[in-house]
């Protein structure tokens, strides 16, 4: 599942890579944009030199990425790796929590879009890791990982307010202290010194945020415009910013009530709260769509929930971005685009049902049931969770000898492409070796046709579809003038990209028909 991810993330990069124009000015991605838009670089400092309209952690960040890569290419691929870590370590969490549910996460139609549009995935790492962290009742902890979330990107603060509701009604006083201690402590930690050295800088992201009307991606929009009220200008952006705390402040009241005399399981309640966020937020980007992907592995929601919503994120991708790119008409978007807006906000409607509708299941602590589930998860698919993780040593192997190999033959000369096929072929016998061997335990003689022939076609047909994606990696490097170590990383990412795509994929078809153990036949009875 980390390969899968990591081969999501590297067709993300590469989606967002092939996309870039005018130096950066024209990008599917904020980051590019906002780098060249705000004037950031290593001798200026965000907030204090130049304004920007994100919170303090995002700017952090932002400012890291160009310090190693001070370029509107390199702040991209910076902090796509970076993000690409983050969404590495929701993946390990959902999974260890949820077992294979965690594919939900790993193959969202959000992760693939927008992983790398803003700085949320940073945001949503820390969310999951605050909750986990939560339920192993570690509130300090739970509290700081969330502050740290908030810093980025202020949807993680929803949360808070029902995880204390739930400690109170356990009648953990102590514990819902120390979360708001810690979330406290974190947020004033990161906000206060910034504020303190350039207060009119961090003012500015209020005020900017402060001076925006209800955008086309929300229901109040529409509604405003059906009702003939302003969306446009400071009156408009004057009623949005009432309309949208009220309807938040009230939805959280609700939602709290609700949580202290149900007794809802503390992690619904903080799905139903992100939701309710996304429901009241006076804008809403196709980007935040990512924010509430976690909870459908966090809770069980019927997979065809899930699939609804990433079916109505696609549509709406392509409807907002096509705009922006001249492949749609504005009467196609003017026409389809409030009802996936109406249909995307029916199912968070949903989710919020579901979770109120809940109860507390025989009020057994959480941490218990999350190990009780954790336990059968892993006696029900440990012999396949070995072979998974012996399949991804060996990858983790192969892929270092590729690498070593890719590296100095492009750096010899050698053609990127020419490369890559000597690479793949040296590592297919060792892979062939220690995954027969070791990872499924096959003895004996090899089966040509049964195992050598399907498992060297399935190398040949990641070295085709990663030729192809070296080969784009390659000509975007040399379009964008890029040279030294930054095209050998694109080469890279066009490497992995490739074969982390096919990977799933050839792990089933190995671990199913290849490498399958041939079923036991009855052994005949003595009197037969």
């Amino acid at each position: 599942m980390v390969a899968a991810t990591l081969g999501l993330m590297a067709l993300a990069l590469a989606w967002q890579l092939l996309t870039i124009r005018h130096g950066g000015r024209s990008s599917l991605s904020d980051l590019p944009r906002v780098f060249l838009h705000r004037g950031l670089a290593p001798h200026h400092l965000p907030y204090v030199e130049r304004v920007l309209e994100y919170p303090v952690g995002a700017g952090i960040l932002l400012y890291l990425a160009a310090l190693v890569a001070p370029s509107a290419h390199g702040v991209l691929v910076v902090t796509a790796f970076g993000a690409s870590v983050a969404a590495v370590v929701v993946t390990v969490l959902l999974q260890r929590r949820n077992g294979t549910r965690a594919w939900r996460w790993a193959l969202a139609s959000p992760l693939l879009l927008f992983a790398f549009q803003n700085w949320d995935t940073f945001a949503i790492a820390a969310l999951v890791g605050g909750l986990v962290a939560y339920e192993r009742r570690r509130p300090a902890t739970a509290g700081l990982v969330l502050g740290v979330g908030t810093a980025i990107k202020l949807f993680p603060a929803v949360v808070v307010p029902v995880l204390v509701a739930a400690a109170l009604v356990r009648r953990d006083r102590a514990g819902a202290r120390r979360l708001v201690v810690g979330f406290v402590a974190t947020v004033l930690a990161v906000n206060v010194p910034v504020a303190l050295i350039a207060g009119h800088g961090w003012w500015w992201t209020m005020q900017f945020q402060g001076a925006r009307a209800a955008t086309w991606g929300t229901v109040w929009m529409y509604a405003y415009r059906t009702l003939g009220l302003p969306t446009h200008g400071p009156a408009a952006a004057h009623l949005a910013d009432v309309v949208s705390a009220l309807a938040l402040v009230a939805g959280m009241a609700a939602l709290v009530t609700v949580t202290v005399r149900r007794r809802l399981d503390p992690v619904a309640a903080a799905g139903a709260a992100v939701a309710v966020c996304l429901l009241a937020n006076k804008v809403y980007s196709p980007t935040y769509d990512l924010w509430i992907v976690a909870f459908f592995v966090l809770l069980p929601i019927r997979r065809r929930v899930w699939i609804t919503f990433c079916v109505l994120d696609l549509a709406v991708y392509l409807a907002v971005f096509g705009y922006f790119h001249g492949v749609v008409s504005h009467a196609t978007v003017v026409g389809v685009l409030p009802w996936l807006v109406l249909a995307r906000a029916g199912v968070l409607v949903a989710l919020i049902a579901t979770v109120v509708r809940s109860r507390d299941r025989a009020r057994v602590p959480a941490h218990r049931r999350v190990r009780a589930a954790a336990i059968r998860t892993r006696d029900r698919y440990a012999p396949l969770m070995t072979r998974l993780r012996r399949c991804l040593s060996v990858s983790v192997i192969t892929t270092g000898l590729s690498l070593v190999s890719l590296v100095t033959l492009t750096t010899a000369g050698v053609a990127a492409t020419t490369a890559n096929i000597v690479t793949t072929a040296l590592a297919t016998i060792p892979s062939y070796q220690l995954n027969r061997r070791w990872t499924w335990g096959k003895q004996g003689s090899s089966d040509l046709w049964r195992e050598v022939v399907p498992f060297w076609a399935m190398s040949f047909a990641g070295l085709a579809l990663s030729t192809v994606t070296v080969g784009i990696a390659d000509r975007w490097a040399a379009q964008a003038h890029v040279t030294g170590a930054l095209h050998t990383v694109a080469v890279l990412v066009g490497h992995l990209g490739g074969f982390g795509l096919l990977w799933v994929v050839q792990f089933a078809v190995l671990d199913r028909v290849v490498f399958a153990r041939a079923p036991r036949t009855a052994e005949p009875s003595p009197g037969v």
